[in-house]
Order: structure tokens, then C-alpha cells, then sequence
């Protein structure tokens, strides 16, 4: 997909892998790096998506579902999740579309994952838009306690996996009494979900510490984003 902001960017899409604290892979987060066509610098997604309009995030929602069935066995045989963020306005366009949740449904693995800004999240299973789409497709929160919201959707058992905001973490991690809090925050919440996650694991040391403070899923630099082919020979590999 091509956007025209102040200048044109081009996607390039990659699975970013959530690891298991205990070894091996759990599931694929799909991201999306924009390449400027002119000076071809790479900008992370972050700096892209919030200035782009809701057709082209739509767009890009469809893009990521078209790279999910190009590898859709790949991510069958390996027993893996692909989570794929979406905002309120990609959640309506599935929950009035039955020929879209069709296309969504032979996607076995496939999650959808909510950020902490998504309208009236506070309502919990109050929140109809949610808890519909709770009924279709299993649920990520992926910035949990990025400030936005309280616990009460993780609460009320709407998400099967829970990720912590990376820059909160980064923030509990100056600030001192680091694992007290993330200790704290993992028996509070990890009853509540399958799967939490520790984002910034960048190094075995991090890893250990995720694994000691009760997190069952981490991301970081330890596992790099990758291309499909790359997913493919990983996985090859690991077998």
C-alpha cells in the first residue's frame, strides 16, 4: 500500500514474533514499516499510523489478512497465532460484514488485537462493539497500561492474551522497584488471560527475568522481525 502524507511511503509488511518465556514460539504479531519512495528511509509504524485516515488503516487491515492466507499453513502446521491490530472503525466494517467475517474465519489462528484507546473500552462486556467481536474472534490487548483505560475488559475475560505497553514498561524499568510492580502486575493479571506478555526482551538476561516474574509470552530484540520466507526457513529449522 502506498500513502501520501507530506511525502509517499510504502508498506512492507513482517511478522514480529511473541515468543513463549519458556522456549519456542507462540504466535506473529503482523507490523508494517513504511519506506519513504524518495529518499527510501524506513519509518516504523508508529509514526505513520496515527496520521493516516481510517480508509487507508482499512486498507492496510486488508493487507495484513492477504499476507495471513499466503501463509496460512505455515502458521497451521506450527500451531502458531497471528495477531492483527485493529481500531473501532476496522471492528465495525467486520462485525457489518458476514462475507468479511467468512474470509476472517478460515483463518483459524487469527487474533485481533485492541489498543487501550479504542472507544469505551472502560465498559468492559458493557462495551457491545467489544463483546461482539469477543464472540467471533479471540481478543489481544496490546498496550496494557499504556494510561488509557483500566483493567476491567482484561477483567471481565475479553482478551485471551494481554501485551504491556512498551514505553510503560521502559518507564517502571527507570524508575525503579522494577519487578516488585511487573510481579504484582503479572498475579493480578495473569489470571485473567492465557497469555501475558512482556514487551523489550531484548537479551537472555531480560528473558530470565520475564520467566522469574511469572510472564508466559515475551517480544523484543531477541526475535527479530521477519518476511514470510524467513518465518518459513525459521520454522524449518526449528523442527
Amino acid at each position: 500500500m502506498i500513502v501520501s502524507l507530506d511525502t509517499r511511503y510504502q508498506s512492507h509488511l513482517l511478522f514480529a514474533p511473541i515468543a513463549h518465556t519458556s522456549g519456542g514460539l507462540l504466535g506473529m504479531e503482523v507490523i508494517a514499516h513504511f519506506t519513504s519512495l524518495n529518499a527510501q528511509v524506513r519509518f516504523p509504524t508508529e509514526f505513520i499510523i496515527p496520521r493516516i485516515n481510517s480508509e487507508e488503516r482499512l486498507m492496510l487491515f486488508y493487507e495484513k489478512i492477504s499476507l495471513l492466507e499466503k501463509w496460512r499453513e505455515a502458521f497451521i502446521k506450527n500451531s502458531l497465532f497471528a495477531v492483527v491490530n485493529i481500531d473501532h472503525k476496522i471492528a465495525s466494517a467486520i462485525l457489518s460484514s458476514p462475507t468479511l467475517r467468512a474470509r476472517l474465519a478460515q483463518l483459524p489462528f487469527l487474533e485481533l488485537g485492541i489498543n487501550e484507546n479504542f472507544p469505551e473500552l472502560n465498559k468492559g462486556k458493557e462495551n457491545k462493539t467489544m463483546f461482539s467481536l469477543s464472540r467471533y474472534f479471540p481478543l489481544m490487548l496490546s498496550n496494557f497500561g499504556a494510561g488509557a483505560a483500566t483493567g476491567r475488559a482484561i477483567f471481565d475475560g475479553l482478551f485471551r492474551r494481554v501485551a504491556l505497553d512498551k514505553t510503560f514498561v521502559q518507564k517502571r524499568r527507570a524508575g525503579g522497584m522494577f519487578e516488585p510492580f511487573m510481579y504484582a502486575i503479572a498475579n493480578q493479571v495473569g489470571p485473567s488471560c492465557q497469555t501475558l506478555i512482556l514487551p523489550g526482551v531484548d537479551n537472555e538476561e531480560t528473558l530470565d527475568e520475564a520467566r522469574r516474574l511469572g510472564f508466559s509470552g515475551a517480544q523484543g530484540a531477541l526475535w527479530p522481525a521477519m518476511d514470510g520466507e524467513t518465518l518459513v526457513l525459521t520454522l524449518a529449522m526449528a523442527q
